[in-house]
């Protein structure tokens, strides 16, 4: 079973590719046992473009383990939750074993929360996904900033702060334009009963 799947772009090796139109996509696979320390322990995870984060959609233990994954993984790097067993997440043990939420649930509310993608249906039996997981992998690596919910965060605090900003500077040239026409009236009332 696979626990996630990295992957990292560019030529074999990690370097940068000399044509633009030379792409390689490597998958690299964590194996189940072990995966906490193959995280932790992996310099190759720091060239990673993109790690997939895979669960069984009936499963919420199976979630649970992504998520402890994905606490191991740099802050920085774009992540992907894939759902795997997407067609039997409704009907198969564990889709709502003693009340909880099912695994697909507890993803599609993590995502949000985070401020990532939704999670990725994907069943091979029924082809749900296939096609769509390469083009969202190759978007998130084209665009890290989809995949990383830090990047999603920091962007709303800078756009908060610019809004604030702008908002302060139009205060200050509103309060600074009635200054000057203040003085401007006093001056021409001035030089009005001189005459």
């Amino acid at each position: 079973a696979t626990a996630a799947a990295a992957a990292g772009g560019g030529a074999p090796g990690g370097g940068a590719t000399a044509s633009r139109s030379a792409r390689y996509v490597v998958l690299t696979e964590v194996p189940t046992e072990d995966s906490l320390d193959f995280i932790r322990g992996n310099a190759t995870m720091k060239s990673m473009d993109v790690a997939l984060l895979l669960f069984n959609a009936s499963s919420p233990s199976s979630f649970l383990f992504a998520q402890d994954l994905e606490r191991e993984l740099p802050d920085t790097l774009p992540r992907l939750y894939v759902a795997t067993h997407s067609d039997a997440a409704s009907t198969g043990p564990g889709a709502r074993a003693g009340g909880e939420a099912s695994a697909l649930a507890q993803a599609l509310v993590h995502c949000q929360e985070q401020g990532s993608p939704e999670p990725l249906p994907l069943s091979v039996p029924t082809h749900e996904g296939v096609e769509g997981l390469m083009a969202k992998l190759l978007a998130v690596a084209h665009r890290p900033n989809e995949g990383v919910p830090c990047a999603i965060q920091e962007r709303r605090k800078q756009e908060l702060f610019h809004r604030r900003v702008v908002n302060a500077s139009t205060a200050a040239a509103l309060v600074l334009g009635v200054g000057v026409a203040t003085v401007y009236l006093a001056g021409a009332t001035r030089d009005s009963r001189a005459k």
